[in-house]
């Protein structure tokens, strides 16, 4: 059995836990596969932050847009204002008018999608 030190966490560990490779000496990475792990998941975050769009899904930002475009985006904004309407209309007296006081047209809801905070 051979083993090796991890140049991030500085334990020493066997060789199966390292990924290869065949740029170094020993064949090996320097780093062991849990720190590899840790190093990949910041660098993900860092990279290509998720956020939360207003249907409720959650995508990565840079395929934000693409998702705007998507039925399923459209469909479940749809399912949302028919049951926001359905919501107002229960909680509304009877002398109110049926107009929505936020707008229900797919362009304004595509608009505020765009505009919702990171």
């Amino acid at each position: 059995m051979e083993y090796k030190r991890c140049s991030r966490c500085n334990t020493i560990k066997n060789t199966n836990e390292y990924y290869s490779n065949v740029g170094n000496k020993d064949g090996l990475c320097a780093y062991c596969k849990t720190c590899k792990y840790i190093v990949y998941k910041q660098t993900r975050n860092l990279y290509f932050p998720k956020v939360k769009c207003e249907c409720g899904k959650t995508v990565f930002k840079c395929y934000l847009q693409k998702h705007l475009l998507t039925k399923l985006h459209s469909s479940r904004i749809e399912s949302y204002i028919k049951f926001k309407r359905e919501k107002d209309q229960a909680s509304r007296p009877t002398g109110q008018s049926n107009e929505l006081a936020w707008p229900v047209g797919r362009e304004a809801l595509r608009d505020a999608a765009i505009a919702c905070p990171v």
